[in-house]
C-alpha cells in the first residue's frame, strides 16, 4: 500500500494512476466518484491510507500455545534474604549481592517469582555472574529465559561444538579446543588440512591451542611452523617444542644441563660430607641451542651472559626429567638447586618451571626462599601450605595476601591471621578500599568482633584513624548480617 502510494507521488498521477488496496477499494470508489482531479482522489486516498495504517490490524487468530513452566523442585528462600536481595540490588552493594546469591546456590535455594525477573536484569548487566545468578532463578527463570531474547542469550551456553567450516574465528577456536581435549590427533589433522589458509594471527591462535594435550605427535607439524613467514607464528612453536618433552630442542636443553650439572659430596669440617650442586658455569651454549629463542645477551644486572643463557634452560625443561637423569630425589635435587650460591638469579626461570609443569614441591622450594613472593606458584601447593606462606607475607604483601584470601569460597580466616590483617590495615587504612573492607568483614571470625568494636568506638581525631573506625562499623554490621542469615 506505501509503496504503491510512494510511486504515484514520485511519478504522477499521470504516468501511474491511483491503485487502491484491496482493503480500501470501497472507499477509494467513493473518493474517486466525487474527484475534482485526479490530484485530489490521490491525496485524499493517502491521507486515508495513513489513518487505516495507524488504526492498527485485527488480531490474527493462531492455534499455538506457550509451554507451561516446569514444577520448581527446590524449595524458595525465606523473605528476610529476598528483603536483603532487593536491598542489595537496589543500593548496588556488589558484595553482598554475590555472599546472599553464593549462600542461596550453597543452600540449594531459588528467589521468589517476582525477584527473578530483577535477577535476570542483573545476569544481563554483568554476565560475568550470569552462571551464579542462574540457578538462584530456578525453574521459572528458565522458561522466562526462553521468552525473553535478551534472557535467553544468558541462559544459552556458548557451543564448544561450533562448526569448524563455517564458524567464525572464535567459535572455531572453541570448537579446536574442545576436540583438542577429546581427540588430540584429530584436533592437529582438522587444523593442518586449514593451515594455509588462515591469516598469521589465526595461524597464531591455533598453534597457541596445541598447548593443550601436547605430544610428539605434534612436533612434525611445530617444525614446519618454523619457517613460516609470519614471526609470531614461529615463536609460538618455537614455544612449544622448546617445552616438549622428547622433541629435538627439548633433548638438546636437556642434554646440554646434564653435562654442566653435577651432584656430588664434599667433606665439611674434615668429618662430615654433605651433598653440594656444581653448575659449570663457564660453559659456552652452542650455537644449535642459541638459534632455538635463547636471549644471548643478560638482562639481569650482575649476571654474565654465558649463566644467563645457560639458566634459561631451565625455565624449559620438566623438572622430573633431570631428577631421573641425575638418578638422584625431587626433595634433595629442588633442595640443592634452592641452596645454591647462585639461586636468586635461577630463580625466574625455576619458577617458571614450575608454573609451567605444575611441580608443587619445586613451588614449595621456591617459595621457602627469600624474596619470593609470586600467588601464582601458591596455587600449587597445599592449602595449610598456602596459608602458612601468607601468614608471613601479610606484613610486605598485604594487598596480594587479601586478594588471594578473599576469595569465591568465602572461607572463615584463622584468628591470629585476621588480628595481624586487622592491625595491619588500622596503621595504613587507606591502602585498600571500601569494597575490600566489606568483603574482608565476610571472613573475619566472631572472635575479632570486641577488637572491630575498640576501634569503631575510637574518638580520635586523627583522620586516618577517622577513617578506619567507620570502616570498622561497617564491618561490624557486615559480620552481624551474615552471623543472622539462616537460609
Amino acid at each position: 500500500m506505501q509503496e504503491d502510494i510512494i510511486k504515484t507521488a514520485l511519478l504522477g498521477t499521470g504516468k501511474m494512476p491511483l491503485k487502491a488496496s484491496s482493503d480500501l477499494e470501497d472507499f477509494a470508489s467513493r473518493i474517486i466518484a466525487r474527484q475534482e482531479d485526479k490530484e485530489d482522489a490521490f491525496l485524499k486516498y493517502a491521507g486515508l491510507a495513513f489513518i487505516y495504517q495507524e488504526s492498527g490490524l485485527e488480531p490474527a487468530e493462531g492455534t499455538s500455545s506457550i509451554e507451561e513452566c516446569a514444577a520448581e523442585t527446590l524449595k524458595e528462600l525465606n523473605s528476610n534474604i529476598n528483603q536483603y536481595l532487593l536491598d542489595a540490588l537496589q543500593a548496588k552493594d556488589e558484595i553482598l549481592f554475590d555472599y546472599l546469591i553464593f549462600r542461596a546456590v550453597q543452600a540449594r535455594k531459588v528467589a521468589p517469582a517476582a525477584i527473578v525477573p530483577k535477577l535476570l536484569n542483573k545476569a544481563i548487566e554483568q554476565k560475568g555472574k550470569a552462571d551464579k545468578i542462574l540457578p538462584v532463578c530456578g525453574e521459572l527463570g528458565k522458561w522466562l529465559c526462553s521468552m525473553n531474547p535478551e534472557w535467553k542469550k544468558i541462559s544459552e551456553k556458548e557451543s564448544e561444538t561450533a562448526n569448524w567450516e563455517t564458524g567464525n574465528h572464535e567459535e572455531r577456536q572453541r570448537f579446536l579446543k574442545a576436540l583438542r581435549l577429546q581427540n588430540p590427533s584429530e584436533a592437529r589433522e582438522l587444523l593442518i588440512a586449514d593451515f594455509d589458509q588462515e591469516n598469521a594471527a589465526n595461524r597464531t591462535d591455533f598453534i597457541d591451542l596445541l598447548e593443550t594435550g601436547l605430544s610428539l605427535q605434534d612436533e612434525e607439524f611445530l617444525m614446519k611452523c618454523l619457517a613460516d613467514k609470519s614471526k609470531k607464528v614461529k615463536e609460538s612453536a618455537l614455544q612449544l617444542l622448546r617445552i616438549l618433552k622428547d622433541s629435538l630442542i627439548n633433548k638438546s636443553f636437556v642434554n646440554h644441563l646434564l653435562k654442566v650439572i653435577l651432584i656430588k659430596e664434599e667433606r665439611q669440617l674434615l668429618i662430615l660430607k654433605k651433598k653440594v650442586l656444581h653448575i659449570d658455569t663457564s660453559a659456552v651454549l652452542p650455537d644449535e641451542i642459541l638459534q632455538y629463542g635463547i636471549e644471548k645477551v643478560s638482562s639481569q644486572k650482575g649476571v654474565d651472559d654465558n649463566f644467563f643463557q645457560l639458566a634459561q634452560l631451565f625455565a624449559y625443561v620438566e623438572p622430573a626429567v633431570l631428577v631421573q637423569a641425575l638418578n638422584t630425589e625431587k626433595e634433595e635435587f629442588f633442595r640443592l638447586l634452592t641452596e645454591h650460591p647462585q639461586a636468586v638469579l635461577l630463580q625466574p626461570f625455576l619458577t617458571e618451571a614450575a608454573l609451567r609443569f605444575k611441580d608443587n614441591l619445586l613451588a614449595e622450594k621456591i617459595l621457602s626462599m627469600d624474596n619470593s613472593f609470586n600467588s601464582k606458584l601458591l596455587e600449587l601447593i597445599s592449602e595449610e601450605q598456602k596459608n602458612a606462606f601468607l601468614d608471613n607475607y601479610i606484613e610486605q604483601h598485604l594487598i596480594a595476601v587479601l586478594d588471594i584470601l578473599l576469595d569465591n569460597r568465602y572461607q572463615l580466616l584463622q584468628h591470629n591471621m585476621a588480628e595481624r590483617i586487622i592491625k595491619r590495615l588500622a596503621i595504613n587504612p587507606y591502602q585498600v578500599a571500601q569494597p575490600v573492607y566489606q568483603r574482608l568483614a565476610l571472613a573475619l571470625p566472631a572472635s575479632l568482633i570486641k577488637l572491630l568494636e575498640a576501634h569503631a568506638n575510637d574518638d580520635a581525631n586523627d583522620y586516618q584513624k577517622r577513617y578506619f573506625s567507620n570502616q570498622a562499623a561497617t564491618m561490624l554490621r557486615y559480620i552481624e548480617l551474615r552471623d543472622r542469615l539462616h537460609i
